[in-house]
């Protein structure tokens, strides 16, 4: 079982919902359900979760781990900022596609319903690091935006979140991971001497 959070129980959760999205729709799958898989107590589950909904918007939580387990060796490879910068940005559409469509769809409606996008949970973790590297690569002119770093990453959050839902909506239909890295270099105007699919310390992912 992946560690996600600091607390095992938690993690238990999430992963089971997790296992059960590959089995059956997820209109299907109950609070029952996601205890029976893990082992748990209702009570258990209402102790980290308001609804149901509210444990599927965890799913993306996924990415936070994963991210943080590579980051050391993208931050010092000697490679291209922007690639690096992509490397730790890719985690989040290939974690959609790992969701796969439909479950993204649902999450998408539990997020409208709360008010709240699942997309942006944990998105400030990473903002001090996406400031830093879009600035050097500004500096390097690897960019060619007068958007600040904070406004590049913003509206970086805001694209991946749209392109996701109508991926999504599309039932799959495209690469969502190409498609989004040529959204972005498009957006930036980068020009970067890499493909899409060369990622930094994907072995350690």
């Amino acid at each position: 079982m992946p560690v996600i959070t600091e607390d095992r129980k938690k993690d238990l959760l999430i992963a089971s919902i997790d296992e059960l999205i590959h089995e059956k729709p997820c209109q299907q799958i109950s609070v029952s359900d996601i205890c029976m898989r893990a082992k748990t107590s209702k009570s258990t589950f209402y102790k980290y979760f308001a609804s149901k909904e509210d444990a599927f918007s965890h799913l993306y939580v996924y990415v936070t781990p994963r991210v943080m387990r590579v980051m050391p060796a993208i931050l010092v490879a000697d490679a291209p900022v922007m690639q690096k910068y992509w490397s730790i940005t890719h985690f989040f559409p290939k974690r959609s596609v790992e969701l796969g469509y439909e479950a993204v769809s649902y999450i998408c409606q539990c997020g409208f319903a709360a008010q709240e996008h699942p997309f942006f949970k944990g998105k400030d973790d990473f903002q001090p690091i996406s400031d830093a590297l879009l600035r050097k690569a500004q500096e390097l002119k690897e960019v060619r935006t007068d958007l600040s770093p904070g406004q590049m990453h913003d509206l970086l959050q805001r694209m991946l979140a749209g392109m996701t839902m109508e991926w999504s909506s599309r039932k799959g239909e495209y690469d969502l991971v190409h498609e989004l890295f040529d959204a972005m270099m498009a957006m930036f105007g980068a020009k970067p001497a890499f493909g899409y699919l060369d990622i930094l310390g994907e072995a350690l992912g």
